[in-house]
This record gives C-alpha cells, structure tokens and sequence, in this order.
C-alpha cells in the first residue's frame, strides 16, 4: 500500500490509522469482551487483508467523508442542486454561503448557542456522532510510531538501541509514496539538543546517536500508550 504521509488531510486516512492501532491493541494487550463491545459495527479486523479491504465493507459506519457526484440520505451530508448554466465562480459562492449557514445551524444546534467567530473556526467540522476524530491529531507523528513500532520493533524480535536505529533507518528508506525529504521519522527532522551543522556550506545536521535512541524509546512509549486509548473506543487527540 503507498503511504499517505505526504498528503494526511483526509480523514479517511484518520479512520486508517484507527483501524491499524486498533488491529496492533488487538494483537499486542489483553481486550476484555467490554473492549470488543466498542467496536463490534466494525466487525473482526483480523479476518480482512487490509485496511482498504475492510473500508469497502464498514466505511458507511462513518458517513460521507469526501465530496463526490450523487445525492446521500445519511444526516452528516448535505444535497445541493447546482445548475450548470451560471459560472463557476458564482456557484462556488452560493455553495459557500449555503454550507456556512447549515454549519452554523448545526453546530448551534448541538452547542445549545451561536458560537462566535473564533469558536465556528475551531468547530468547522461537524465529528461523527460514534466514533469522531476529535482535534487535529499528529497524523505524521502517528504514522511513523506505528511504522517502527509494528514494521521494525515487533517484526525484530523487539531490538533496542543503535540497531533498532538502523533498522528503523533502513525501514523508512524503503517506505513508497513519500518523497526524499520524508523517507526517515519525523523527529529526525528535527534539530535536538547536541546536534550541530558539519559545515557552514552544508546544512545538514550531525546527528547524536543517543539523542536518536531516546527518541525512538519515546515513539515506543507513545504507541503503547494510543493500544490503551484506541482499547477504549476512542481516538487520540492532539495534545
């Protein structure tokens, strides 16, 4: 499957990323029959071949997340006639119009007020009603942990130390669908206490080994931590 690190705004790739923790919880801790309860409109996750394979028979459980040519029934989506005959420019702002004031009775309608300016602009999305993704969570943060904790950490006998950075480096090489600048973890991007430039001319940073290392216990510690969150029926958020 190509990855989607480099375009995650779609929250199909959300309810992916859902699907792929819940099918590691699963496999990783013990779930009660209360946990299994939580997500039993999802059906068993480990009896499908993939993600994609599993959307195609469950994805109306989460409603019309994408807009496409038709009409819906389902209370998430809203059906509009666009004449063909005016210009594009001026069906774009009628449409603009219209959706702001359904999400506006809406959000209204479920907050009990008319939230302000600020507050429509947080809340611009309207969360499924069972099984939301709340927030703005770290897509690419999430992504990755997964990637080393299940492709790399668990399929190596669960390595530790500068040989699970290796592998981890070796593994993020070979991701398809990202480009050049992305085919290592996120928080190698980023610059940490100790690293320094090799030269003026070059900026690249040396990395510190033991500054990776702990990184990497840290993506573990995370995973381990959103087995637990998604075992309870719920997504994590941004923190």
């Amino acid at each position: 499957m190509v990855d989607t690190y480099d375009n995650p705004k779609s929250l199909k790739q959300f309810y992916r990323l859902w699907f792929e923790y819940v099918h590691l919880s699963q496999s990783e801790l013990k779930w009660t029959k209360k946990d299994h309860q939580r997500y039993s409109e999802w059906g068993d996750i480990s009896s499908y071949k993939n993600f994609d394979s599993w959307w195609k028979d469950k994805s109306y459980l989460f409603g019309d997340i994408k807009v496409e040519k038709g009409s819906s029934k389902h209370s998430d989506s809203l059906n509009l006639k666009i004449p063909l005959t005016q210009p594009i420019t001026k069906s774009i702002n009628q449409i603009k119009e219209i959706l702001e004031q359904e999400m506006d009775d809406r959000l209204t309608k479920i907050h009990g007020r008319k939230l302000t300016p600020s507050e429509k602009v947080k809340n611009l999305r309207l969360n499924h009603k069972k099984f939301p993704i709340l927030g703005e969570p770290k897509y690419r943060k999430l992504d990755d942990d997964l990637i080393i904790y299940r492709d790399v950490y668990l399929k190596h006998g669960k390595p530790k130390g500068l040989k699970l950075l290796d592998l981890v480096l070796d593994r993020f090489s070979k991701i398809k669908g990202r480009d050049e600048h992305n085919q290592f973890p996120d928080f190698m991007r980023k610059k940490n206490k100790g690293d320094r430039l090799i030269s003026k001319n070059d900026p690249i940073w040396y990395r510190q080994p033991d500054s990776e290392v702990k990184s990497l216990r840290r993506s573990l510690d995370r995973t381990k931590k959103v087995m637990e969150v998604v075992k309870q029926g719920t997504f994590p958020t941004k923190k």
